[in-house]
């Protein structure tokens, strides 16, 4: 059998997360490598840790004051943030972004509940006819308007994913396209 490199057996530990009689054989080996390898792990849990995956829309109404049973309006724009259970770190970093661009710039129009925040978990069944009507294969936000308590339109924002590694892009990016419609459903015209 091959000696192993020392960068081969990182990616083993580091990567794949390796355990057992391999782990224990490559400790001894290479003692260095092992222990950058925990230490990068144990990093990454902690980075983990500190971006929820679930802001909910709950905890954002409670920030904002309003009541959990409240009366919502006839005509509103519903922010969905379509996900995968569980998600990667870039999607959970997203819907942190995403939770406060809201909380940030839109706490008004969240306090009347002119806009609503819905993450939504596109491999449940309850919400397998929403996907597929409004064409979701991965990740995505899109931007519902609700007139009359039924779904008019909806756009998807699509650049999210090329803005989700600046946050204050992203930020930019979501407010801009959530001004626009809000503007686009008061005056009624489309724009796109």
């Amino acid at each position: 059998m091959r000696k192993m490199s020392r960068r081969l057996w990182f990616f083993y530990v580091s990567v794949l997360g390796l355990t057992g009689s391999f782990g224990d054989r490559a400790e001894a080996r290479y003692p260095n490598a092992y222990r950058k390898a925990q230490e990068k792990k144990k990093q990454n849990a902690e980075s983990l840790e500190s971006v929820p995956y679930y802001w909910s829309p709950d905890r954002l109404n409670a920030e904002l004051g309003v009541a959990p049973n409240a009366e919502c309006p006839e005509d509103l724009c519903r922010v969905v943030y379509f996900h995968r259970d569980p998600g990667c770190a870039v999607c959970r970093k997203m819907a942190a972004m995403l939770f406060r661009t809201l909380r940030d710039g839109f706490s008004e129009d969240l306090r009347k509940q002119r806009i609503l925040l819905r993450y939504v978990d596109m491999e449940d069944p309850k919400f397998a006819r929403t996907v597929y009507e409004l064409g979701v294969h991965s990740p995505s936000l899109f931007l519902v308007e609700v007139r009359g308590r039924k779904d008019v339109r909806a756009i998807q924002l699509e650049k999210i994913w090329s803005n989700s590694g600046n946050e204050t892009v992203f930020r930019a990016y979501v407010s801009g396209e959530l001004r626009n419609f809000l503007e686009e459903m008061r005056t009624g015209r489309k724009e796109r």
